[in-house]
């Protein structure tokens, strides 16, 4: 990774074709190599690194998406695929393979089938399972950050991404998905943290609705007080319940809940 302030290797290699999103963090391109024509989603930082500090912490999404890239694990397909980094004038862009939409897209288009809930919670499962063993906590899983490529989920946009061991340098994501934990400071298994948000992201699909940012019903969410899932099993909600179970120490692993009966291939 290299930068230089004369020469925007952005511009020079590629082509914005369109926006994708747009946010606090930058902006995500969809954008067409110049040389091999291929698209790709390019993520931009709004911002520039304020001293080496706060640009090793923007480069840990880079060694995350590298490593998990990396590995020849099946569950890897589960994580959108990086492509390359670098820096320009202290700004980051990271190049990932394009993906045909998200989860939040799919979500607006009525309500989402049983088979393809399981389907989904199976898929992301496998890649926090993946995460959590490669060592790294995701921290900001929510629709927005879970994607969609020839009909495989994919969980995307490492920007919060912490090493389990690291409790120092954790920050909070989305408040709508986070656990009550993560709020308090309490950080010694953050891999359930992870868990939650998962489960919170399946309780808001079950509820048809968005889910609240604070208030009352914040508050009771996150002391297990959840509201009815209209035309969801009864398994399903069970499973969605152990996921937002108040306290840590009751809500499974990633790994355990892929044994469930419900949740095996």
């Amino acid at each position: 990774m290299g930068s230089s302030s004369s020469f925007s290797r952005f511009a020079a290699d590629f082509e914005i074709v369109g926006t994708l999103g747009n946010g606090s963090f930058g902006c995500v391109y969809k954008v067409r190599n110049r040389m091999d024509r291929r698209l790709y989603a390019i993520k931009a930082a709004k911002r520039e690194a304020r001293g080496i500090s706060d640009r090793d912490r923007m480069l840990q999404e880079v060694y995350a998406l590298a490593a998990l890239s990396d590995q020849t694990s099946p569950e890897a397909m589960h994580i959108v695929r990086y492509h390359q980094a670098w820096m320009e004038g202290n700004r980051l862009y990271i190049q990932t393979e394009l993906c045909d939409g998200s989860l939040k897209m799919e979500m607006t288009q009525g309500v989402m089938e049983e088979k393809r809930r399981y389907k989904l919670l199976r898929e992301m499962l496998l890649a926090l399972d993946f995460v959590h063993k490669s060592g790294m906590i995701h921290l900001d899983i929510k629709p927005e950050n879970i994607f969609i490529k020839k009909d495989q989920y994919k969980l995307g946009d490492f920007g919060l991404v912490s090493k389990i061991e690291n409790r120092n340098d954790v920050e909070e994501g989305d408040s709508r998905y986070m656990s009550m934990e993560l709020l308090s400071g309490d950080l010694d298994d953050l891999t359930k943290s992870d868990v939650f948000s998962l489960g919170t992201t399946m309780y808001e699909i079950c509820l048809c609705r968005s889910l609240p940012e604070n208030g009352q019903e914040w508050q009771d969410i996150r002391h297990g007080m959840l509201l009815p899932m209209p035309n969801t099993a009864f398994d399903l909600q069970m499973i969605i319940r152990e996921m937002m179970a108040p306290e840590k120490e009751s809500r499974p692993s990633a790994m355990k809940l892929l044994k469930k009966r419900q949740l095996l291939s």
